[in-house]
């Protein structure tokens, strides 16, 4: 009210100064010259009349409250008193040369004529409209090309980001420069702030805030005010004075955040009858941004389940099904099939080659989660320094190298399950964040401080006894209780030799396909050598072998182009392990602990040895994988070369 009081006044006083300055010129000026002396403050009467006519129309006045019918009312009252002066300027100067009736007469008639035509000429008339607006509402002139291009630019904006960097550019210095922040999320989660200034106080409104409950129910704000204490309070902490809600659209909400005018000044009413009115087509753009930023987000998560499912595709895994009748192999295929409906975290546990990612996809392809993806993480290949990248993802600018943002392989297996091979190898602090991602369901990419919540099944698979390494201090143990609720062993291929007929026939058959020869029977001295075979590769090494076999010999039966690898006989069989001998000589001498030490020294040892020393051959060798030697070698104490 007061603001309007003192609007009225800067248009009240200086109009009646300015007229009665106006009569005490002209009565001076006509006393001694005419013969009928008409008093000019009689004439002039009508003009403090419209000031304060005018005064009125301001003090029922606010920003856009102006009607074009009142707007038009002060034009006219101009035009009035336009016509008054050039009538009493025309008297006056004819004064000089005709009697006063006459100067009178025709001074009327000149108004008279003038008058009427000037609302004819439309042109003039809009000149003398918008030259009144841009006198007397300069504010509103401003606020009413500000709303018509933010109008404009409704259709343009494609995100948060673009959006309030108009705000502040467009709307800003109409508000003093004041800071303008923009909020926006959905009503059943928290808010979030679009594009902070740096090294200003980020905006941030849990689900619970009392300002969100504001922004969400728009009743709660009274002209840019909260009406209750409390989120008062709460606006004055985050260093606001204003904050108006956008318009509501399906469960999205938004607000503009107002600070202090830069020029120490208040926010006047106009200042927020303009944040209401562009409320409205912002509440359109927030709403284009958000759908866009759903897209684009649905667009990487698309583009990176095409990429980790085309790699997957790439690989073979029609020629090693999980095929056997062995009781061991039975009982890991039960159990797989009663834990695929529960939403429980597995283990799957077996040598190298004996098909613990067949094994996942298996159950992968029974539970509810068939429909979403599978994404694997190969632990032991990911270099240290960039797999918590890979499994919680980064912002940009997160890193060196970080151009852009990117999803994590949580983010990714939204939805369906995500696949730990080797997850004996992670180190200590992945294994920590994993721990909690599993706990709480929640992560946070490299440079966020967004907690982003996921719903993921994760099966880890190890070759090794993760027990020994939580003894060791390399694993930790409450992750280890967390992933093995339900542990599956599968059988390497040495248990299961009454399952070996089945599986060479079936890869002699699918592979012979692909490599374009007909396997019609395998011969029995092929069958017989594999089995005295030890098969330390299991099934991979059995591929491997078939595979050799296919290309060498020819003709519709599978026959070995030569012995198996030397070494690499069963235990039963009288072979040049070394390092077996070296255990059994020291039995009784040295603890259990100290003998499994010596033993694994000796094997790494003696298969680098046979190996010319090349890892990758060892490693094949001793059925691992390269890192996960190069570290046992490493702990061990061994030389690398």
């Amino acid at each position: 009210e007061a603001t309007r009081l003192r609007a009225a006044a800067r248009v009240v006083l200086p109009s009646i100064a300015l007229f009665v300055l106006v009569s005490l010129i002209l009565a001076a000026a006509t006393w001694g010259v005419t013969d009928f002396y008409v008093p000019p403050a009689f004439v002039l009467l009508p003009i403090p009349v419209l000031a304060v006519s005018m005064a009125y129309a301001i003090l029922g006045y606010h920003l856009f409250g102006l009607e074009r019918d009142k707007l038009r009312l002060i034009a006219r009252s101009a035009l009035l008193i336009g016509a008054i002066s050039l009538f009493l300027l025309s008297t006056t100067f004819l004064e000089f040369f005709v009697r006063p009736t006459v100067a009178w007469s025709i001074a009327g008639s000149l108004t008279l004529l003038t008058t009427s035509a000037l609302p004819i000429l439309t042109s003039f008339y809009s000149r003398i409209d918008r030259w009144i607006e841009k006198v007397i509402f300069p504010q509103q002139q401003r606020a009413r090309e500000s709303l018509r291009t933010i109008a404009g630019e409704v259709g343009r904006l494609r995100d948060s980001e673009s959006l309030i960097d108009f705000l502040r550019r467009q709307v800003a210095p109409l508000l003093g420069n004041a800071p303008l922040s923009l909020v926006r999320g959905r009503s059943d989660g928290p808010l979030e702030e679009a594009s902070p200034r740096p090294g200003e106080l980020r905006i941030e409104l849990s689900a619970d805030d009392m300002l969100t409950k504001a922004l969400a129910d728009p009743k709660l704000i009274e002209a840019g005010i909260p009406r209750e204490s409390a989120a008062r309070n709460r606006l004055a902490e985050i260093r606001a004075e204003l904050v108006i809600p956008l318009t509501r659209h399906d469960d999205l909400i938004g607000g503009i955040f107002v600070g202090r005018r830069r020029d120490n000044g208040e926010h006047e009413a106009e200042d927020i009858q303009l944040l209401y009115d562009l409320a409205g087509p912002t509440g359109i753009a927030l709403e284009n941004a958000l759908r866009m930023d759903q897209i684009n987000e649905l667009t990487e998560r698309l583009e990176g389940e095409n990429l980790y499912l085309r790699a997957e595709v790439e690989e073979e895994f029609a020629d090693s099904e999980i095929i056997g009748r062995s009781q061991g192999i039975r009982e890991a295929l039960s159990q797989l099939k009663r834990v695929a409906s529960a939403n429980i975290s597995v283990l799957i546990v077996g040598e190298t080659g004996t098909g613990k990612e067949l094994a996942v996809r298996t159950l992968h392809a029974a539970s509810e989660r068939s429909d979403r993806p599978l994404i694997k993480v190969a632990c032991a290949a990911l270099p240290e320094n960039l797999l918590e990248s890979e499994l919680f993802g980064h912002e940009r600018g997160a890193f060196t190298g970080a151009e852009r943002a990117r999803e994590g392989r949580f983010e990714i297996a939204d939805g369906g399950t995500l696949f730990f091979d080797d997850v004996d190898t992670l180190n200590p602090n992945v294994q920590a964040k994993l721990l909690r991602a599993l706990q709480e369901g929640e992560i946070q990419r490299l440079g966020s401080n967004r907690v982003r919540k996921v719903d993921v099944r994760v099966v880890a698979a190890t070759n090794r006894d993760l027990q020994e390494e939580v003894a060791a201090g390399r694993f930790r143990e409450d992750l280890y209780y967390r992933l093995a609720v339900v542990p599956i062993r599968l059988p390497p291929l040495r248990e299961r030799l009454d399952d070996l007929e089945l599986l060479v026939e079936h890869l002699a058959r699918t592979q012979g396909r692909r490599l374009g020869r007909e396997i019609a029977e395998v011969s029995a001295e092929t069958l017989l050598e594999m089995r005295r075979h030890s098969w330390p590769g299991n099934i991979r090494e059995l591929r491997n072998v078939v595979e050799r076999a296919i290309v060498l010999e020819s003709g519709p039966i599978l026959r070995l182009p030569g012995p198996l690898t030397a070494g690499s006989s069963s235990p039963a069989t009288d072979g040049p392990i070394t390092s077996a001998a070296l255990a059994r000589a020291k039995i009784g001498s040295e603890p259990l602990a100290e003998l499994v030490l010596e033993f694994k020294k000796a094997m790494i040892a003696e298969a680098l040895q046979r190996n010319e020393g090349n890892q990758r051959k060892a490693a094949e060798v001793l059925g691992m994988h390269r890192p996960s030697l190069t570290r046992m070698i490493r702990d061990l104490g061994l030389r690398r070369s």
